[in-house]
């Protein structure tokens, strides 16, 4: 069967999922013949190639008539200084000259 959905994104980032029709129980389909999934993924901050990692939806709670909201989760560069930036992971070092918090993935 068809699945049929619509989705809102808001300037935020946060997207609302209805998932309108869903035709049988997610745990009822073959994963053999191809990935399951539900949400987004590889979702990108729009002209830059910075991946943006969302919420995740348990598959077992998508049926017919339900919505799902999308939250973008903070990363590095969300932060706005350095005692945030330095604070936040590990991961996360603070650059003075451009007064940005990254991980270096996002050159």
């Amino acid at each position: 069967g068809q699945f049929d959905f619509q989705l809102r994104l808001e300037v935020t980032g946060v997207i609302s999922m209805l998932y309108k029709t869903v035709p049988l129980p997610i745990d009822q389909i073959d994963m053999n013949d191809h990935q399951v999934t539900a949400g987004i993924s590889g979702g990108h901050a729009g002209g830059r190639t910075t991946p943006i990692a969302y919420d995740t939806i348990s598959l077992t709670n998508v049926t017919s008539n339900s919505t799902y909201v999308l939250k973008p989760i903070a990363t590095c560069l969300d932060q706005k200084n350095c005692s945030s930036c330095t604070d936040w992971s590990s991961m996360c070092f603070w650059c003075p000259t451009i007064q940005r918090c990254s991980t270096g993935q996002d050159r």
